[in-house]
Formats: structure tokens, sequence, C-alpha cells
């Protein structure tokens, strides 16, 4: 924890997503007063596994608009007016909702003009040689991620 506390303070990050907590302990208002932030959100838990926090600093306007297990996804509006759409994203290892996760993502990059800021743990891979380990990469996801970036982006 002192580490991130280190890390947001120095970096001066406005908006920051910490996906995999594995912790419900935290409330909205352990996050504010630890990490001295303007406010918060949180997706608790699945028993030990999952979790995320959206964490922003008072020079930011946040609106979630949508969340699961594993996205968060939000309008942030800096003080400037400019307007951003952001997806934080926890994919899912095991690939069973991977599509359900990217279905939703588009549907929510394509349904205004604002830029789309993606950030987070895709658990995902843009090509073969990424994959370390005894099973083989699996093609089908690798090629499903690169059409969805096209569409995203």
């Amino acid at each position: 924890m002192r580490h991130l506390q280190r890390l947001i303070s120095c970096t001066k990050a406005k908006v920051i997503f910490i996906s995999e907590t594995k912790s419900n302990k935290f409330s909205v208002h352990d996050l504010i007063h630890n990490f001295n932030i303007y406010d918060s959100f949180i997706v608790p838990t699945n028993g030990i596994s999952g979790g995320l926090w959206l964490l922003w600093t008072e020079d930011v306007q946040v609106a979630v608009i949508k969340f699961s297990f594993n996205y968060i996804l939000a309008k942030v509006s800096f003080d400037q007016g400019y307007v951003i759409k952001l997806a934080c994203v926890y994919g899912d290892p095991y690939h069973v909702n991977t599509s359900n996760i990217w279905t939703k993502v588009a549907a929510f990059a394509s349904n205004d003009d604002n830029p789309l800021f993606c950030m987070g743990d895709f658990n995902e891979m843009m090509h073969a040689y990424e994959k370390h380990g005894i099973r083989n990469p699996n093609f089908n996801c690798i090629s499903f991620f690169k059409i969805l970036l096209i569409i995203v982006v």
C-alpha cells in the first residue's frame, strides 16, 4: 500500500485503475483517506479473486456508466471541458467471458465521438511469440483480440 501511495503521489496521476485487488477489506472512505484522492469506485472481489478500484483526484470528474467483475466503463471530464471515455479492463484469464467483455467495451467505445482510453490487464496477446509455457498459443483468441482492437480504436 505504501508503494502504491508513493507511485500515485510521484506520478501526479489524475485517474488510477487497480485490478486484481483480491481484497474486500477497503471501503471508498479507506481509499480516499489512504491515497489522498478525491473519490473512488470499487467493484468487489469474487471470493479471493478479482476486485477493481478506480480512483481519481479532484482535478477530474468521473461518471461510472457501467461495470462488471471484469470492467469499469466511465466518462472522465477534465477542467478544460475535455471529455474522454475510459475503459478499465481486467480480462478474463480463462477466456470464458472474453467475448462478452469486449462486446461491452466496443459498444461503449462507439456510443459517441469522445476519444476512448483503455487501460488494464487485458489477459490477451497480440502475437503468438508472447506466449510462454507448455501450451500452444490460442490463435482464435489472438485473432479475435486484433479484430476487436480495430473495432474499438
